[in-house]
């Protein structure tokens, strides 16, 4: 991913991936059919370590709210981390699109299991009495929504302030918290 991070998708060759391993660009091609299968490849791994080392730390928790505390810092806080590399502003923003463009499979397809794994927490915080919400599945995608339009604004900030992340991951959960507003008849 180093490479992808230095070049860009565009501008990374095999070339530079095969250097950067310390094998020859053949050896490269006996494993992937193309730098597009590549990129899903490492992709689709750093994916999956997020996810396992998520659901890791939510057995740790016990309270539905806990868990949403450490889902929503998790996310936000992984999804600036895996961007590091970028210098911020536009040409951060321009490579996040081409990132998403190329691994658009990939990133749909474990959207998927993260937002399951939002679903889990609202549905036992429900459950609990702890949360209050109309549609669990409508909120969990909104909540991913927030969580990608809020990382996607910080990744291209020169100086993020972490306090952000700590702030909005606050509202969701005390929104959630918040008793129901009786409605009008």
């Amino acid at each position: 991913m180093e490479v992808f991070g230095h070049f860009g998708f565009k501008k990374a060759s095999i070339e530079d991936i095969a250097r950067k391993a310390g094998v020859g660009k053949g050896t490269v091609y006996l494993h992937f059919e193309s730098k597009e299968a590549l990129f899903e490849a490492v992709m689709r791994q750093n994916i999956e370590h997020d996810l396992a080392a998520l659901e890791g730390r939510l057995a740790g928790e016990s309270s539905p709210e806990g868990k949403l505390r450490v889902y929503l810092s998790q996310r936000l806080e992984r999804r600036l981390q895996k961007m590091g590399w970028a210098t911020g502003g536009l040409e951060a923003a321009e490579r996040m699109i081409e990132f998403v463009g190329a691994g658009a499979k990939v990133v749909e397809e474990l959207r998927g299991r993260a937002v399951g794994i939002l679903c889990g927490i609202l549905r036992e915080g429900r459950d609990a009495g702890v949360f209050h919400m109309d549609n669990l599945e409508i909120t969990a995608e909104a909540i991913h929504g927030v969580i990608v339009t809020a990382s996607a604004r910080f990744f291209t900030e020169k100086d993020h302030n972490p306090h952000i992340s700590c702030t909005l991951s606050e509202l969701i959960v005390r929104g959630l918290m918040a008793a129901p507003t009786p409605k009008n008849p």
